[in-house]
């Protein structure tokens, strides 16, 4: 007979997902006064928790991933010192 039982139970979401990040610098010794840039990532996502357990915090680990390559944009805006 078998005196331990191992059971591994997995729980997975997937949805239609937009990830957006801006980002803002100040770079003084290249003369550049400011700068904002963006990403924006879109495409379906996965997201599996494995494995759960019935103790806080429930969830043993957490992967996300896109399915898919990821439609993405990136766009940047720069002002710079010597324009002024």
């Amino acid at each position: 007979m078998y005196s331990n039982v191992c059971v591994t139970v997995e729980a997975w979401a997937e949805a239609e997902c937009s990830l957006v990040a801006l980002l803002s610098s100040k770079l003084e010794p290249q003369h550049v006064r400011d700068s904002v840039v963006g990403v924006q990532m879109t495409g379906r996502m996965r997201v599996i928790m494995k494995p759960l357990v019935s103790e806080v915090p429930i969830i043993g680990a957490l992967t996300v991933f896109f399915l898919q390559t990821p439609v993405s944009y990136i766009y940047a805006d720069v002002h710079s010192y010597n324009n002024l």
